[in-house]
């Protein structure tokens, strides 16, 4: 199908939709295998598609506000978030994709890789975050030395990649990497993350050695008590970890308030409406008087 604007490759995709939802069960062990691989490169497919257009977005904006008059510096802001609309994420999850899509411009081979479905969307993540501290001819070297044969990576796992994709950055511009590594723990921060079932993923970015030497010491401590009483390795470490931050035995000892917003009616009983817990989404609450 030759497609010849923008509504035939939007209908092209809206039956390619159409088509993946209607997929009946493969037959065989081996049938089942090859629809697994064969809807993983529709999936690299589909994301360098989507770099492709994002890239054009950028193009007809910013050539839209130069008509317009809008000054160079303020050419396409606000564009990542349109892209996370589009794309149904976050503000932060937009502005990656945003560069993502801009680091397949620089980076042909790869870009080629993702849009033929052998080079998956994460892998090409790895190659763009490991070459965009570098010079373009550099990450252009990378891109090609990595991604011009679609072979070469056959096998590869990521951590393997990320190592090669560090060994030719190193090799190209040593004193780039190690400006980046000695500028790395400027980005050391704690963050938290809402995870289901109301727990929190907690995370700390930190200096390799210092990393180390945290966990190194809830695990010497775990390991000495595990097996008394009936908590796992795990759960002593992370209740270490909590008694050591607070300085309280207990996450019960703990002073904590919870925003919770419930509408007028559910409050005074005359509904049953699930409340919202900022961060959390809806959940059901019990009334306890009035």
């Amino acid at each position: 199908m030759e497609l010849t604007g923008i509504v035939d490759a939007q209908d092209a995709l809206g039956e390619m939709l159409t088509v993946l939802g209607r997929l009946p069960a493969a037959d065989t062990e081996v049938a089942a295998i090859d629809l697994i691989s064969l809807a993983e490169s529709v999936k690299s497919s589909c994301a360098a598609v989507q770099a492709q257009q994002t890239l054009r977005l950028q193009e007809l904006r910013s050539a839209a506000e130069a008509k317009a008059g809008v000054p160079v510096e303020r050419r396409c802001r606000g564009l990542s978030a349109e892209v996370a609309l589009a794309r149904r994420v976050s503000g932060n999850a937009g502005g990656r994709h945003l560069r993502f899509a801009r680091a397949m411009g620089e980076m042909p081979n790869t870009f080629a890789r993702l849009r033929e479905g052998s080079l998956s969307e994460w892998r090409a993540t790895i190659l763009v975050r490991e070459t965009a501290y570098l010079q373009v001819e550099d990450r252009r070297v990378i891109d090609h030395a990595l991604c011009a044969d679609p072979a070469t990576l056959d096998g590869v796992g990521y951590r393997a990649l990320e190592a090669l994709a560090k060994q030719i950055a190193y090799q190209r511009d040593p004193h780039a990497v190690v400006d980046r590594n000695a500028s790395a723990p400027k980005n050391r921060c704690v963050s938290m993350r809402p995870k289901p079932d109301a727990m929190v993923q907690l995370s700390a970015l930190l200096p390799m050695t210092a990393g180390i030497a945290a966990y190194a010491a809830l695990k010497q401590h775990a390991d000495g008590l595990v097996g008394v009483g009936d908590r796992t390795h795990a759960q002593i470490m992370a209740d270490t970890l909590l008694e050591r931050l607070t300085g309280k035995p207990a996450v019960e000892d703990l002073p904590v308030a919870v925003d919770v917003v419930i509408a007028g009616d559910a409050l005074v009983g005359f509904s049953d409406a699930a409340a919202d817990v900022p961060g959390y989404g809806r959940s059901r609450l019990t009334r306890r008087g009035r």
